[in-house]
């Protein structure tokens, strides 16, 4: 049975992501005019985003070894079409994006969002270097919205890297104390996204109707336009990571990862997968460099004291959220430690080293021999990318988005999946129960066991060489 070709296939996807735009552009205003409260519209977006998540994942599923899974201007249309229904509405139930509003209007008003939390602004004497800068900008966010008594946890410091900032900057320069502003800058990195993931399909010889898995993905819709998350800032440098390796260009591709951990930390690890093989000193050179790239890039953060008001602190401490492995390990381990006589509230510090150090080690292991071809390069930054994410104290949906790149060149199911299951991450808010946590995790780490052992049984003399 030859699989199926026709386009008429692939409307569920491509008419859901509109169908699901029209949605949350509905209940945004809702919500903000106070027709429904913060229940309703958690428990709809949630509903919502389950059903145009299982559209989604289903759909291509079924259609990923089709050799023309769309038109891709009839992807990209309804792409499109969907981002601008979002952006017509305000951002829901999320208050991230009240930092980066503070953040870059903080940097065009000449003040560095490393060395004072928001909470401090008010209480800062006029005698200061940047008291009257910090009191206008108190003062122009009550104008737009009271940006300033929104942000979520003022008593820390930022806790973004100085790329970021940048973004955040070039949004207060189009629009200050807009979202409109941080939405439009998003936009662009998601275009270029899009452009450079197509450049790398087409490079690896993938159909284009491949980028179907990006382009309509509702989790990048839901986080990026209708929460204002920052996570799109980063998905064209990893593309561009990748297509770089792709040309054998492992020095620049690197140097690219380094420069990416300056918008969010974690790219640093994928460093590790772009080094060029083959020759020591190249392998040298090519350390020294992204060496330098982070270096350069984070000096604002490092010219800077980092105590418990420092967000960076504060999120290596302390952050644990919607976690999966991380929170079932803590519980076990809190078990164990009181048999040796530690104390059980040391499970959680105990933990953070040793899922960093098993992301580390995950690296390693997958980079130890030289990759077979260029698209083993996108499955090991896909690998490290997953690990990370599944590992970490903190697996907040728009964390997710991370992978989507390299799951468009290896659409891996069991990970793809989290793409019906998170949206119901919006519920614990307002149902204390911890299903709701198993219920986003529990059903990817079957499927990745399952997937494990299918191979395992399918290719056991390769398991065993490797």
């Amino acid at each position: 049975m030859r699989p199926p070709t026709s386009r008429a296939w692939a409307l569920p996807a491509v008419l859901g992501l509109p169908m699901y735009a029209i949605a949350l552009a509905a209940l945004s205003p809702a919500l903000s005019h106070g027709l429904i409260d913060r229940v309703t519209a958690a428990n709809s977006v949630a509903i919502v985003g389950v059903l145009a998540g299982a559209a989604y994942f289903i759909t291509l599923l079924l259609l990923r070894h089709c050799a023309h899974l769309a038109d891709l201007r009839m992807l990209l249309a309804a792409a499109i079409v969907a981002r601008l229904i979002v952006c017509a509405s305000p951002p829901m139930l999320e208050t991230d994006y009240q930092r980066y509003l503070w953040d870059g209007a903080s940097i065009i008003a000449g003040v560095n969002p490393y060395r004072h939390a928001p909470a401090s602004a008010l209480a800062m004497p006029s005698d200061q270097p940047d008291a009257p800068a910090l009191a206008r900008l108190i003062r122009d966010s009550a104008a737009a919205d009271n940006v300033h008594s929104k942000i979520n946890h003022p008593e820390v410091r930022t806790v973004y890297p100085p790329l970021a900032q940048a973004a955040f900057a070039l949004a207060a320069l189009l629009r200050p104390f807009d979202p409109l502003g941080l939405r439009l800058v998003f936009a662009a990195a998601d275009a270029l996204a899009a452009v450079l993931i197509l450049r790398l399909l087409r490079t690896l010889n993938l159909p284009d109707g491949q980028l179907a898995w990006y382009v309509l993905n509702p989790l990048l819709l839901r986080e990026v336009y209708s929460g204002v998350h920052m996570e799109a800032l980063l998905l064209p440098m990893i593309a561009g990571a990748a297509l770089l390796a792709a040309g054998h260009r492992h020095m620049l591709a690197s140097c690219i990862a380094a420069a990416a951990s300056a918008v969010k930390v974690w790219p640093a690890f994928l460093i590790i997968a772009l080094l060029p093989r083959g020759s020591p000193r190249r392998l040298v050179l090519a350390g020294i460099a992204a060496g330098a790239v982070i270096a350069a890039l984070w000096a604002p953060v490092l010219s800077v004291t980092h105590d418990h008001t420092s967000g960076f602190v504060a999120y290596t401490e302390r952050w644990q959220f919607n976690d999966g492995f991380f929170r079932a390990s803590t519980w076990a381990l809190s078990n164990v430690l009181p048999l040796f006589s530690v104390d059980a509230s040391q499970a959680r510090s105990i933990m953070r080293p040793v899922a960093a150090a098993l992301v580390l080690l995950t690296a390693f292991w997958v980079c130890r021999r030289p990759p077979a071809g260029v698209t083993d390069s996108c499955r090991r930054m896909l690998i490290i990318t997953a690990s990370l994410f599944l590992l970490s104290p903190t697996q907040f949906p728009w964390y997710w988005l991370w992978l989507l790149p390299m799951l468009t060149v290896i659409p891996a199911p069991a990970l793809l999946l989290y793409t019906v299951l998170l949206p119901i991450y919006i519920l614990q808010e307002y149902v204390m129960s911890p299903w709701i946590n198993a219920a986003q995790h529990a059903p990817v780490w079957a499927a990745l066991g399952l997937t494990a052992l299918v191979s395992l049984l399918s290719h056991p003399q390769e398991h065993a060489h490797a």
